[in-house]
């Protein structure tokens, strides 16, 4: 039997041809995806169990497509009420990301996997974020260079710090420490659980974080080597960043693992004392290589700074995170 094919059918073939675009774009399908411009040519063409899920408009939602017995099926809606409560629906002009979530909602309810992407294209380069001097912009920065760096390529952003500070973000979705269960104890639904967790902030996708200090100590510093493994295995990410802080056990592994890791500093004494510290440590415990990845950066008094998390990549702020980016990559050509 043939590969099962992802099934859309919609007599609007733009509407349903845009749909398979954001699909193939934006969950990384690489599975077949055919589109149909009526119920007939469906039926025709694909039997019940070639289809891994059917994706189909109200109006072409017949009876002999009920008898045919596709399963999952997700109704597009395209009236104000939609009566069989039986079948998944959801209104087909509601945004293609919600439509794209419903549909890995589905297959998870299936006990089945969203055929993802195997990395082709580039490899993953970890950047990664950490200064043992607090109230530093740590975050701000982190986020605007990963919004300057999805204008390149893919990036994904990962929060571990004790207090995420990211409300602006949808709660209600499942978070990082849901896919952490999934990269170790479910690896085949890790791809399709990642794409339920994923938020996207002026083009970088942001993992909605855990549940804060208590439970980041819980993962075991090889839990998070099998998150990056997954996340290098299954994505076509170009930029992984990590914000990163102390309640994270194995940090040292982790900023080992990094291509970059970005240090802020500052002037004052005790922050270069805590600074001093640090290195000390390093040394001490023999993770000296970890200097020579490092990019101290001591940043300016801005003016201003930016007034949301959706406006990272341009003003003063984002100027200066530029020139730092382009530095280090005039020193590290990997990046």
């Amino acid at each position: 039997m043939r590969e099962p094919v992802i099934a859309i059918c919609d007599r609007e073939m733009n509407y349903a041809c845009h749909l398979m675009e954001y699909l193939k774009d934006h969950l990384g399908v690489k599975s077949p995806i055919s589109v149909f411009s009526g119920e007939e040519k469906l039926l025709s063409f694909v039997e019940a169990e070639e289809a891994a899920i059917l994706i189909i408009a109200q109006s072409c939602y017949s009876p002999e497509i009920r008898e045919r017995g596709y399963k999952p099926v997700l109704v597009l809606n395209e009236s104000e009420r939609y009566l069989d409560d039986e079948v998944p629906n959801v209104s087909k002009y509601q945004s293609m990301q919600t439509i794209a979530e419903m549909i890995v909602k589905l297959y998870a309810e299936h006990g089945t996997v969203l055929p993802a992407a195997i990395r082709h294209g580039s490899p993953l380069t970890i950047l990664g974020f950490y200064s043992p001097v607090s109230r530093c912009l740590q975050t701000t920065m982190a986020f605007s260079m990963g919004e300057q760096l999805s204008r390149t390529g893919g990036a994904l952003y990962v929060n571990m710090e004790c207090y995420p500070g990211l409300d602006f973000l949808d709660g209600g979705k499942e978070n990082l420490m849901d896919l952490l269960y999934y990269s170790e104890c479910a690896k085949e639904k890790f791809s399709s659980r990642l794409q339920l967790c994923v938020q996207s902030v002026n083009g970088l996708d942001v993992i909605c974080p855990g549940g804060g200090f208590t439970e980041l100590q819980e993962i075991r510093p090889a839990q998070w080597q099998g998150f990056f493994d997954m996340i290098d295995q299954v994505t076509e990410y170009r930029y992984l960043l990590l914000d990163l802080s102390e309640a994270v056990r194995g940090l040292f592994d982790i900023l080992r693992r990094c291509g970059r890791i970005y240090t802020i500093v500052k002037e004052d004494s005790v922050s270069n004392a805590k600074l001093r510290d640090y290195e000390e440590l390093l040394k001490r415990t023999h993770y000296e290589d970890i200097f020579t990845r490092t990019v101290k950066c001591p940043l300016p008094l801005f003016r201003e700074l930016p007034a949301s998390m959706e406006n990272m990549d341009r003003g003063e702020f984002a100027e200066t995170v530029r020139r730092i980016l382009e530095e280090s990559r005039q020193t590290e050509h990997s990046l």
